[in-house]
């Protein structure tokens, strides 16, 4: 009877360690959150998970996206410069939603040549900009960190700004695509039309709708010197009514005003040569 007790008590014992001890044992493993060791914070999460790029990479990627940059210039303290916008900023949603919405740049030397001419020197103090995709800037502060708020509904204008402008440069490229494929199927008016409408939209020169541009009115000029080869032609070889109604046909579809002043001119004459008066 004693022997059945015995084993029923080292049954049991052995089933409390066995239950018990990884229990224990876990507690002890879980390090409590100490002031020398505390638990990573939200901002810092969310500061980490931002995806900060060097000036160059930034601007290749809003070219790209037609997203807005915003650049951060450490200074020279930049260590304890960093560590204080990443806990003024970070903390709050709604600066972490628009940093979202922009591409973060840090500049990590102040001589860095990809950095925008328009930003200037960078100095000891620390900076932040906010800029458009094309590189433009928008908004500037420099030394202490302004209230996060203020920055927060800087962003906002920013990201409308740069929204505005990114719609007008697709508008226009869109027009220059539009319009080459026109003259590509010979429909020179309707080319030229589009290519008034896009300049008349105001890209700066020098960015990519401009260029768009520039192109497609070389396009239209080497079609318009074409058929004005051919018109000349034919006036030189006394083919008069020839000559006229091609002349006629190009005041049609080339509606270009100094285009159709100087054909105007080139008609009234051929007119007259054929006795016809105005």
């Amino acid at each position: 009877m004693r022997a059945s007790v015995s084993r029923l008590l080292v049954s049991f014992a052995l089933t409390l360690v066995l239950c018990v001890f990884p229990v224990f044992a876990a507690s002890l493993a879980a390090e409590p959150p100490s002031p020398a060791n505390p638990p990573p914070s939200e901002e810092d999460g969310a500061a980490k998970k931002t995806a900060w790029l060097t000036p160059s990479a930034g601007l290749q990627l809003a070219a790209k996206t037609a997203k807005p940059l915003i650049f951060f210039w450490p200074g020279k303290e930049a260590e304890a410069a960093w560590l204080a916008f990443e806990r003024e900023y970070f903390g709050a949603t709604a600066f972490q939603r628009e940093m979202e919405r922009f591409i973060a740049v840090r500049v990590e030397k102040s001589d860095d040549a990809a950095i925008p001419a328009g930003i200037g020197s960078l100095e000891d103090a620390s900076a932040i900009v906010l800029l458009d995709f094309r590189g433009e800037i928008l908004h500037r502060w420099d030394g202490e960190l302004p209230p996060r708020v203020e920055v927060t509904n800087r962003m906002r204008k920013a990201f409308r700004r740069s929204e505005e402008v990114a719609a007008r440069y697709a508008s226009v490229t869109r027009l220059a695509e539009k319009a080459s494929y026109a003259l590509k199927l010979g429909k020179c008016r309707d080319a030229v039309f589009m290519l008034l409408e896009g300049e008349k939209v105001g890209v700066p020169a020098g960015s990519a709708p401009a260029e768009d541009l520039k192109r497609l009115r070389t396009a239209i000029d080497a079609a318009y010197t074409e058929r004005a080869e051919e018109a000349k032609k034919a006036e030189d070889a006394k083919k008069l009514v020839e000559a006229l109604e091609i002349y006629q046909k190009m005041r049609n579809d080339f509606p270009l005003p100094e285009r159709t002043q100087e054909l105007d001119r080139i008609i009234g004459r051929i007119m007259r040569q054929l006795g016809f008066q105005q």
